[in-house]
């Protein structure tokens, strides 16, 4: 039970710091890997986090980066879909 609710905390964790890194002006590196794409995003700072929760909390803890991760990205796309097609066809005048 407490290896699922610390998946569970970690793939939520991981979902806000997405949007909040989401929401910074960015310049330069928006649009390049990691900051790219949420998978990407979610599964740096994911590793981020489970190494910090690995070196100074609980080093069990750090197990669960691989389920948390798959579930992140599934939070992240319910909460934004990818984007549609429909806006890169071509428009005729």
């Amino acid at each position: 039970m407490r290896l699922l609710t610390a998946c569970v905390v970690f793939a939520l964790s991981v979902v806000s710091l997405t949007a909040i890194v989401r929401a910074l002006p960015l310049g330069r590196l928006q649009g390049r890997k990691p900051f790219a794409c949420d998978t990407c995003m979610a599964f740096w700072l994911l590793a981020v986090l489970a190494f910090v929760v690995f070196q100074y909390v609980d080093r069990s803890l750090a197990w669960v980066a691989l389920p948390a991760h798959g579930l992140a990205v599934l939070c992240l796309r319910l909460i934004r879909p990818p984007p549609s097609l429909d806006a890169f066809k071509e428009t005729s005048p």
